[in-house]
């Protein structure tokens, strides 16, 4: 195990898993939707719609603690002796959870605009940034500007090195990018769920982004942006998109020096062009000619609601000793 290959972890050394701003005002979300009604297996079918623009309509408060709550939030406490363990709505290696979600706010109804900071423990927004022409700032460091610029909110989610990095070492990095992506899938389901739509956009100018969100980027780095919203309806995509060009950069902390190295060496920053955007391409399957090839069912299970099935899930879970069916 990785324990035992590295000597043991330091206990004195553990990272917390809650990011605190206590100078930041503070905001309480309302409770969010019990259910959908919409089942897990419509959500997953409903997020695999290709969505190129929004309509210019807010979402609700309601709406927007429904979406960080099933994205991450506490979904159950357990209590030790001297300890309250926070179980969370996505799972994360060895609970570590590196993944900090921030929002660039453009239209939410009784939301100021501006950039905000999830507060996982508290279910609660902390107000970073007051300012209504943030979310054009942050569509000049993206592709596909048009996406950041019509949705009424934007998720960008960050990692904190060494949360993973302190039990993984090295491999951490792979571990990173899984619970940013498992936070960013269970954002797309539960907008489907509430009848929106969202893209993931992992093309940015990394040091200028980091900037907006003031991340120390020695120990705290952006990884993807999700823009959420109603779909327009038969939209095409824009003509043209910004330009990127490698920019490797040196990083250091306290985190593993392989994972500094191998973020550093993914940034991007802006090539001052305009690039014409590709048209979309079926994905290639793998072939395996020589294999036996075993039919599976056309219909599947559509599972019960898709925010109940959340709330079960967990960031830990309980397996039960049950067979599959091919079904």
């Amino acid at each position: 195990s990785v324990m035992q290959r590295t000597g043991g972890l330091d206990w004195s050394t553990q990272p917390k898993v809650f990011k605190h701003y206590p100078d930041a005002v503070n905001l309480p979300l309302p409770a969010p939707l019990e259910l959908a009604g919409v089942s897990t297996g419509e959500a997953i079918e409903a997020a695999r719609t290709a969505v190129f623009d929004f309509l210019p309509q807010p979402i609700t408060l309601e709406e927007l603690s429904t979406l960080l709550y099933m994205t991450n939030g506490v979904t159950r406490l357990v209590r030790y002796p001297g300890l309250m363990h926070y179980l969370r709505a996505a799972p994360s290696a060895g609970a570590l959870y590196p993944t900090v979600t921030y929002l660039v706010v453009r239209d939410v109804t009784g939301l100021d605009p501006g950039l905000y900071h999830y507060d996982v423990r508290g279910h609660a927004l902390n107000l970073l940034r007051a300012d209504r022409s943030l979310y054009r700032e942050l569509a000049a460091l993206t592709a596909y500007q048009q996406l950041i610029e019509h949705a009424p909110v934007t998720f960008v989610f960050s990692t904190i090195f060494f949360r993973s990095s302190w039990k993984y070492k090295e491999r951490s990095y792979r571990y990173c990018l899984l619970d940013a992506g498992h936070l960013a899938v269970q954002t797309s389901l539960t907008a489907a769920a509430l009848r929106m739509g969202s893209v993931p956009l992992g093309r940015f100018a990394d040091t200028a982004l980091n900037s907006l969100l003031a991340l120390e980027e020695g120990k705290e780095g952006a990884l993807l942006l999700l823009p959420v919203g109603r779909p327009l309806a038969a939209a095409q995509p824009a003509a043209t998109s910004n330009g990127f060009i490698s920019q490797p950069k040196e990083l250091n902390g306290e985190a593993h020096q392989l994972v500094h190295l191998m973020h550093g060496n993914t940034y991007l920053q802006l090539s001052g062009e305009a690039v014409k955007q590709r048209s979309a391409t079926a994905p290639l399957d793998k072939p395996y000619p020589e294999s036996t090839r075993i039919p599976l069912a056309a219909e599947r299970a559509s599972g019960d609601d898709l925010l109940a099935t959340i709330r079960r899930r967990r960031s830990t879970r309980r397996w039960q000793d049950v067979a599959l069916s091919a079904g």
